[in-house]
């Protein structure tokens, strides 16, 4: 009997060519560039071997990269399209066709219309691969909106968005199309613009609203408005959105969980007293000087009387144009506090600065010891800041803002700046506008290396070099260095 033997092996599968890899992927770039005429930052992330199904199949190659899903016709028919992932609202994996010759295919659903993608040649690997990607986009995507918004509006970073609506923003001067936001602590707004800075937009805590309510619309049948009332005022706001229900139900749960009252409700300019006189003697200021503040402050007040006051102000382009014309002293660091969202960081966090303090009362660090030092330096031949006043004020902002930020701790500088702020505001109120400043408008601009401070000083010397010469050439004479590596 003859009897036969096999011997079997373990074949591993070839290894790829990292090398031949990479080339691949670089021409598969290159091509796409070339047929769609997107620029090097746009990468393709995912090939397919595809048809479009339209009434004949119609073979191609399926692209998708960082913001788009291409299709190249390989008939040269020239039948290319590109569909944007924002267009994008649903990708659904269809089975054949009874009673039809079309297989499988991959669905792509648009507000423009659908797309039908099949003979893939692993139709469940394909639409997994094609919906991951898109998910993704997603994913980053209200990531990105959420942030910028967040920016926009000047809100904490820790303030989560819970809700957002699509709503129309109704006043006296026209209507405004944009987005209603419901946070823990504020009812916002954002008008849809490209410029940021034309935008409307305002906050309001919640603790400040009295009342709410629908009201019928005279224009529209079956349309209801969003009234929403605030506290010691006769200012309220109007909105027209779809999902008024659900948007009354959450703003209730919000207001009555803000049970912290919000007593400012008005610009507090007492604050502004003899320190900041004294601070400012030895200043030599022209004749106009007051009578431009004071136009500059009636100004000021005619934009209060229309878009109101305090946190819950409008924000328009008008009062940007207004900021970055003048801003009164009576109104500067108010001003500041709104603008960079310092009073938004106040009431969302009404007890932080005291608790911070009184957490961490007793404990040693090596910013306390920097503090102490730099205490009796600063402005020195002021009464009022070098008096125990004064000095205990300044230890109680820094040593709090050296507790909620251990890693920069305490920098010099942060006295000064502190200090000024001091003659115009309150004690809690500097303190969150010293908070603002260092983590949001100027982030490692006060840390250990400086890296911010070294970047900007050397982009100027850049442009001293490119568009002022004379002055660039006289100081590289004179050895004078912005810039220390």
């Amino acid at each position: 009997m003859n009897v036969l033997f096999s011997r079997s092996y373990s074949q591993e599968p070839p290894k790829e060519d990292p090398e031949k890899k990479e080339e691949e992927k670089k021409a598969t770039q290159l091509k796409f560039q070339q047929v769609f005429g997107f620029p090097v930052y746009e990468r393709v992330l995912e090939t397919f071997v595809c048809s479009l199904w339209k009434t004949f199949f119609l073979p191609g190659t399926l692209y998708v990269s960082d913001n788009h899903v291409c299709f190249e016709d390989l008939t040269g028919v020239s039948n290319n399209f590109t569909i944007p992932m924002r267009e994008i609202f649903e990708i659904k994996k269809n089975p054949p066709a009874a009673f039809s010759l079309v297989p499988a295919s991959v669905q792509i659903c648009t507000a423009k219309g659908d797309y039908w993608f099949t003979s893939f040649s692993n139709i469940d690997e394909s639409f997994s691969g094609i919906e991951k990607f898109w998910k993704m986009k997603q994913i980053v995507t209200s990531a990105l909106k959420v942030k910028t918004s967040r920016e926009s509006l000047r809100l904490p970073v820790d303030e989560p968005i819970i809700k957002e609506y699509q709503a129309t923003f109704y006043r006296k001067i026209g209507s405004f199309e944009g987005v209603m936001l419901i946070t823990n602590n504020f009812l916002c707004f954002l008008e849809n613009r490209k410029v940021s800075v034309f935008r409307h937009k305002f906050v309001v805590p919640f603790a400040l609203i009295d009342e709410f309510s629908r009201s019928p619309s005279i224009n529209h049948d079956n349309t209801y408005f969003l009234i929403v009332r605030l506290k010691g005022t006769e200012k309220s706001f109007a909105f027209m959105l779809k999902d008024l229900e659900t948007a009354m139900k959450e703003i209730a749960e919000r207001k009555q969980a803000a049970s912290k009252p919000v007593s400012l409700l008005s610009w507090d300019v007492s604050c502004i007293t003899e320190h900041f006189q004294e601070y400012m003697t030895g200043y030599v200021f022209s004749a106009s000087f007051p009578v431009r503040q004071e136009e500059t402050r009636k100004r000021f007040e005619k934009y209060f009387e229309t878009n109101g006051e305090f946190i819950s102000m409008i924000h328009t382009k008008d009062l940007t144009s207004l900021c970055r014309l003048d801003i009164p002293w009576k109104l500067s660091a108010h001003m500041w506090s709104y603008c960079s969202g310092a009073l938004a960081h106040k009431v969302s966090k009404p007890d932080y600065y005291s608790s911070i303090l009184q957490q961490n009362e007793g404990r040693e660090s090596l910013a306390l010891r920097e503090i102490e030092k730099d205490l009796p330096r600063t402005f020195p031949n002021h009464s009022f800041v070098q008096s125990e006043e004064g000095l205990s004020i300044m230890r109680r902002i820094l040593t709090a803002y050296s507790w909620r930020n251990p890693t920069v701790g305490y920098c010099q500088s942060m006295n000064y700046v502190c200090t000024f702020f001091l003659f115009l505001l309150p004690e809690e109120q500097v303190f969150w506008l010293l908070c603002t400043i260092c983590e949001d408008l100027l982030p490692n601009y006060y840390s250990h290396d400086m890296v911010e401070p070294r970047v900007d000083a050397m982009a100027l010397e850049k442009l001293l070099e490119m568009h002022l010469p004379e002055v660039w050439q006289k100081k590289k004479k004179k050895k004078k260095v912005l810039c220390v590596d």
